[in-house]
C-alpha cells in the first residue's frame, strides 16, 4: 500500500503496467492512497512518479490463523493504533484492525467494535466517492454504539451527521471481558 500525491489515473495505469492488480483509490484531504496487490514485488522505483511518498504499512495481524485473542491488552493496543490510523485518514486500515477484534469479542465488546469498525467504513465509503453510503454507514455505526452501552460520553460526543474527515478519538479505557 502507498500513499501517493500524483495524478491517480496515470498511476493506476503504471501499476496495471507493471502487473499490479485489485486496486483500490481512496481519497483523502491531502494525499490519495493506493491499495494494490501484485504476484511479485512491484519494481517502484522504475515506475518514475513524480511527487511520490511511500508509506508501506505492513499487515496488522499476519497469519489468519494467528488471530489476537480478545483481552483488554489486544483491545487497548488495537485502540490505539486506530486512533492514530483515524489521525492520518487511513480509515481502511483502521477498519482492518479494528474489524478483527469484533470478530473474537462477544456481547456488548462486540456490538461496540462493531460499531467502531462501522465508523472506518464510512470513512472508506466517503474516500471512494461514496458518500450516500457513508452517511448510511455512519448511522449504523453510531446506533450499533449506542445499543452497546459502552463509553457512551463517547458515542455521545459524535456528530449526529457524518462530516468528513471524521477526526475521533476512541477512548482507550476498554470496558472488563465479559
Amino acid at each position: 500500500m502507498i500513499v501517493v500525491q500524483a495524478e491517480t489515473s496515470k498511476l493506476i495505469e503504471k501499476l496495471q503496467d507493471s502487473g499490479a492488480f485489485y486496486i483500490m483509490a481512496r481519497n483523502h484531504t491531502d494525499c490519495t492512497e493506493i491499495d494494490f496487490q501484485t504476484g511479485e514485488e512491484v519494481d517502484m522505483v522504475n515506475l518514475s512518479l513524480e511527487n511520490l511518498s511511500f508509506f508501506v504499512f505492513t499487515q496488522l495481524i499476519p497469519d489468519e490463523n494467528n488471530k489476537p485473542a480478545a483481552n483488554e491488552n489486544n483491545m487497548r493496543i488495537a485502540i490505539f493504533m486506530a486512533n492514530w490510523l483515524i489521525g492520518e485518514e487511513r480509515y481502511w486500515e483502521t477498519h482492518e484492525l479494528l474489524e478483527d477484534i469484533w470478530h473474537i469479542s462477544g456481547g456488548n465488546i462486540r456490538e461496540y467494535f462493531h460499531g467502531l469498525t462501522l465508523l472506518a467504513v464510512a470513512g472508506v465509503q466517503w474516500q471512494t466517492g461514496r458518500e450516500d453510503i457513508a452517511r448510511a454507514t455512519y448511522i449504523r455505526a453510531v446506533a450499533k454504539l449506542r445499543s452497546s452501552g459502552i463509553n457512551m460520553e463517547f458515542v455521545e460526543s459524535l456528530p449526529q451527521v457524518y462530516v468528513y474527515p471524521l477526526k475521533i478519538r476512541i477512548p482507550e479505557d476498554v470496558p472488563r471481558m465479559e
